[in-house]
């Protein structure tokens, strides 16, 4: 029951950290990604590409597959 728990409260805050990422945030990252201007993993670049936060980056990273079944791209 102690495991169930912590996988819940694990999930919830996946949950929570990906709401701040709105679709028009993922859709510039995209926009970045597609246009292959620079190495994903160069956030520095990628922020300054997108007007993205280097956080907001690193979420939609981690949460790539998530954030795209959400927000259908």
């Amino acid at each position: 029951m102690l495991y169930s728990l912590r996988e819940k409260a694990v999930k919830l805050k996946k949950y929570l950290t990906m709401s701040n990422i709105t679709q028009e945030d993922f859709e510039a990252y995209v926009d970045v990604q597609e246009s292959g201007v620079t190495n994903m993993f160069n956030v520095s670049v990628v922020s300054d590409y997108s007007g993205l936060r280097k956080d907001q980056i690193i979420e939609i990273m981690s949460n790539y597959s998530e954030l795209q079944d959400k927000y259908g791209n």
